[in-house]
């Protein structure tokens, strides 16, 4: 009998181990909002591969704002992008850089802030991974497509405003009329209940950025549109002199 119940036992270990090892997981991980699921070696390698991240040290140049989160601490995580070139810079709550990070995606990327480090969102992929401060990777995770994962997307990854202590974090424009040009924002501000502090702040290196964008999308639509109006001409003269032939050769038939 002691025997029978030691293999029923043993069974159901190892059913129960199986069972656990083959499905998908689909757990609420790396401290956030989002479901995901484990990724496979490979494609965890392979995604090492592509973006090629590195550890800044030294604060970059400014550059308008895509994406930022703030940590309980504080720290602030500003995310920009030029072109597939991507940076995450981490401040203090006073504007004092830290360190950042460096890499390449071709698509959008959100952040969020887990106890190990900062959390990268890659939308393009699905993925989303945890980079400690000294630029290391601390795991790697698939995005689950669900309605409830678009939601965080747009609700929180995306949202301009934290509210972290008491203390709201807003990314915002103050550009007049150019704000409706603007993709990115020029400003971070930490306001509470007495004061309004601009941590970070490019507005003039964003405006001057928009107009030179304007003045090159005139300057393209004015010379695609003089050609095309060339071209026109061009064809109206040709169909005009075609007709003015056709003419004068019916007369000398005629004559």
């Amino acid at each position: 009998m002691k025997c029978i119940n030691f293999i029923f036992t043993q069974s159901v270990m190892w059913i129960v181990l199986l069972f656990v090892w083959y499905s998908p997981l689909k757990v609420q991980a790396m401290n956030t909002g989002f479901s995901t699921e484990e990724k496979s070696v490979s494609e965890q390698q392979e995604l090492m591969r592509n973006i090629s991240i590195s550890l800044i040290e030294e604060e970059p140049k400014k550059q308008p704002i895509d994406c930022f989160d703030v940590n309980e601490n504080g720290y602030i995580a500003l995310g920009f992008s030029n072109l597939e070139h991507k940076t995450i810079c981490v401040y203090t709550s006073d504007g004092i850089f830290q360190y950042g990070y460096k890499f390449d995606c071709t698509g959008d990327f959100g952040i969020g802030w887990d106890t190990k480090g900062v959390i990268i969102y890659f939308v393009r992929g699905s993925t989303a991974i945890v980079v400690n401060s000294s630029g290391n990777i601390e795991d790697i995770k698939t995005v689950v497509d669900s309605i409830e994962n678009n939601s965080y997307w747009n609700n929180t990854v995306f949202a301009t405003s934290r509210l972290v202590k008491n203390c709201k974090y807003t990314i915002k424009n103050d550009m007049g009329i150019l704000n409706f040009f603007a993709s990115s924002y020029s400003q971070l501000v930490v306001s509470d209940n007495d004061n309004v502090n601009i941590v970070y702040d490019v507005t003039s290196k964003h405006i001057v950025k928009i107009i030179t964008t304007i003045i090159a999308v005139l300057i393209f639509v004015t010379v695609v549109a003089v050609l095309i109006i060339k071209r026109i001409k061009t064809i109206q003269s040709g169909t005009q002199g075609a007709s003015q032939r056709d003419t004068a050769d019916s007369s000398v038939i005629d004559g």
